[in-house]
């Protein structure tokens, strides 16, 4: 990551030599690992960084700098920025959605961490709701050994729990293979 950033980092990276979208790219990268690192901090400003750059190069409703908005709002969740982390996913699956389709996987990435938040916050009904209509999509599109597919059948796992619908629950739970 160092030898990365050293080279991207803060001074601008390619887009002094006029490739705005491969500095978004590797920004985004950067932004993916710092927050596999749990650095979120860092993760924001790469990923707020890639987000800017792509509005400016494609436009704010563009597939890929709305997939980049999304992992945005990933990280503001992971910053516990949920209020911030739900508007900016919210008005990205709306625009994704009409773009795209609802069904398009990049549409249901987001969806899905808009349930996770809801879940997070206790907003069962609204979690249940989203991961209700996202998860056989998901098994459709990505299948079941997708990551995205297993953590919202597990999102959705856990609402139905804590809801007490516990035969419903077990049906979702992912089992993890060794």
């Amino acid at each position: 990551v160092a030898e990365v950033r050293g080279r991207t980092g803060e001074r601008g990276g390619p887009e002094r030599r006029g490739q705005p979208e491969a500095e978004a790219g590797i920004r985004s990268v950067l932004a993916s690992t710092y927050g596999d690192m749990g650095d979120y901090a860092k993760a924001e400003g790469h990923q707020k960084r890639a987000v800017e750059l792509l509005e400016h190069v494609r436009g704010s409703r563009d597939s890929l700098t709305l997939t980049a908005r999304s992992a945005l709002g990933g990280v503001y969740i992971q910053l516990g920025r949920l209020e911030q982390g739900d508007s900016l996913l919210k008005r990205t699956a709306a625009e994704q959605s009409a773009l795209l389709g609802e069904a398009d996987p990049k549409t249901l990435t987001t969806l899905s961490l808009l349930a996770s938040s809801y879940s997070y916050q206790e907003r069962a009904a609204e979690a249940e709701s989203i991961g209700s209509r996202i998860v056989p999509l998901l098994r459709r599109h990505l299948g079941d050994s997708d990551p995205v597919t297993q953590s919202a059948m597990n999102t959705l796992a856990v609402t139905l729990r804590d809801a007490g619908k516990y035969a419903a629950s077990a049906c979702l739970v992912v089992p993890l293979h060794w």
